[in-house]
Parts: structure tokens; C-alpha cells; sequence
């Protein structure tokens, strides 16, 4: 199963179904509509299963009227804050026109791993 990972700090929304939709860039490539992934720590730890429900590639700047398209939880309205965010997890500038790709989930259709 394909995995991806989240800080922890998202581990409790994406549990709660308050964040159904990630931005990536410059990887996730390999995902696509309908995979099944596993979302981990930075330590390792699988905390959620999920299949994608939806998946596009876009603009930064297009990217939360993308999650908005979708019904997606995010906690992005505003590029401003989604730019902020992303500068922060990459550690490097990103701009309006940067190409992302965004990840959306079900959260009805998706569970905590078994211990």
C-alpha cells in the first residue's frame, strides 16, 4: 500500500475529518484517484488509512478553489495561507504559479489502523 506522510500536528484533524485534502509539492506523483494509502508520521507511525477520492494538478493559487470543487475540509481559504504553510513544510519559496497537486479524501470511507 502507498503511504504518505503528515506532521503531527495534522494527525487529530485527520482523525476528526476537520482535513480531507493535502497539498504536495514536487511529490505524490505515483498517486493517483482511488489508491488506497496509508498516511504516517514523520516517525513512521500509519495513523489513518484512506482511499483518494479526488486528485488534481494545479496552481498553488488554484488550489483552494480546487478543495472547495471537491467538498474538501482544509484549512486553507486563502493562498496567502496556503503559501505560508507550504514555505514552511518545504523550507523554500513557492509561488502563486507553482504546480501542486492535491489529494482528497473520503473520510466516511477511511479508519484508523488496527494495533
Amino acid at each position: 500500500m502507498k503511504s504518505i506522510e503528515f506532521a503531527e500536528r495534522y494527525v487529530e484533524p485527520i482523525q476528526a475529518g476537520a482535513k480531507t485534502a493535502t497539498v504536495r509539492i514536487d511529490e505524490c506523483e505515483e498517486i493517483e484517484k482511488g489508491d488506497h494509502l496509508q498516511f504516517e508520521t514523520p516517525s513512521g507511525e500509519v495513523f489513518w488509512t484512506a482511499r483518494i477520492s479526488s486528485f488534481a494538478v494545479a496552481s498553488v493559487e488554484i488550489a483552494p478553489h480546487v478543495m472547495r470543487v471537491f467538498e474538501a475540509e482544509h484549512a486553507h481559504d486563502r493562498v496567502s495561507s496556503l503559501l505560508e504553510t507550504l514555505e514552511e513544510h518545504y523550507d523554500r519559496e513557492i509561488r502563486r504559479e507553482t504546480e501542486c497537486r492535491v489529494l482528497c479524501w473520503d473520510h466516511e470511507n477511511a479508519g484508523e489502523i488496527d494495533a
